[in-house]
């Protein structure tokens, strides 16, 4: 009996210290980093600032907090979205060389990406299995529904825990992460595909920077449009 307890408290302290960088060894993840790759539009590779575009996306998220993070090359830019207190204060921050800037959303209101308007109708086919970084995922096609041509396509899985209202998006009661999805920005697609998944937050903090000044949506997507127009 005494062997068989020792034994037993090998295998819960490995699982405790292996367990969280195998993404399909646990049920459930409650926090953690997924680091994607950007696809861009072909026509997107030929351009003059095609060597400052980023070429990944990082999402962090622990408890109520989430950050998405995109940095240009040199880093020259970036652009944050950061949902607090579980998606009820949200804000984006473009940075371009030392100018910060910060737009609260308002209540209800999408990331800026994403666009305004009407209502989303969702479409979740859960037979349609694919493993993306390790992740079981399924897929989702959301369309507006007054322009069924207005679509996002998605490939979530529902083994990493973030509550769906701190994304700001169409993919709004959609259970899990999306470790794969389109935007349609300016008439152009980009495709982000998740490539690693690791549980260490602590390289970015998830919170708001300490000099900043206050912008409106506007301003901040007329800075991000000089970039991709």
């Amino acid at each position: 009996m005494t062997e068989m307890i020792r034994w037993w408290s090998v295998w819960v302290i490995l699982f405790v210290m292996f367990g969280c960088r195998d993404g399909q060894r646990i049920s459930k993840i409650q926090q953690g980093v997924v680091e994607y790759s950007i696809d861009y539009p072909e026509n997107f590779k030929s351009r003059s600032v095609s060597h400052i575009l980023p070429d990944k996306l990082q999402v962090y998220f622990a408890d109520d907090r989430m950050k998405l993070v995109i940095k240009g090359d040199m880093n020259l830019f970036s652009l944050d979205f950061l949902s607090l207190a579980g998606g009820d204060s949200c804000f984006t921050v473009f940075r371009l060389l030392n100018r910060r800037m910060l737009y609260p959303l308002k209540t209800d209101e999408r990331w800026f990406l994403f666009g305004q308007g009407a209502p989303y109708q969702t479409l979740i086919y859960r037979d349609s299995i694919a493993i993306i970084a390790g992740f079981k995922c399924y897929k989702v096609a959301v369309s507006r529904s007054d322009n069924p041509k207005v679509r996002y396509d998605a490939w979530f899985t529902d083994q990493l825990v973030l509550n769906s209202k701190m994304m700001r998006s169409p993919f709004e009661g959609i259970d899990g992460v999306p470790m794969a999805f389109t935007i349609n920005y300016n008439r152009h697609e980009f495709r982000f595909r998740a490539t690693s998944f690791s549980c260490d937050v602590q390289t970015e903090p998830i919170a708001l920077p300490t000099q900043y000044e206050i912008v409106s949506r506007q301003e901040v997507r007329d800075m991000v449009d000089m970039i991709i127009k």
